[in-house]
């Protein structure tokens, strides 16, 4: 897949990628580079829902910080 850089450098990642590698909106990513490419990785543990890395557990694969998971209670019952 080839895409441009833009202007400003930003370069958007097609959300077929994003999904396959687990990277989701407002998740904070470490990019590294070397050997002529770019890496691209999720910086740590992060919310599914809200991005936070604060007080995250994994639930059925899904990582949920304890915040998102109230809520999730609170809507399910």
């Amino acid at each position: 897949m080839i895409r441009r850089i833009g202007k400003r450098g930003a370069l958007t990642l097609p959300k077929a990628l994003r999904v396959d590698a687990g990277l989701h909106p407002g998740m904070a990513v470490e990019v590294t580079a070397g050997n002529g490419g770019m890496e691209i990785k999720a910086a740590h543990k992060c919310c599914y829902f809200c991005g936070s890395p604060e007080d995250v557990y994994s639930v059925m694969n899904v990582n949920v910080c304890r915040a998102c998971a109230k809520k999730l209670s609170e809507v399910i019952g």
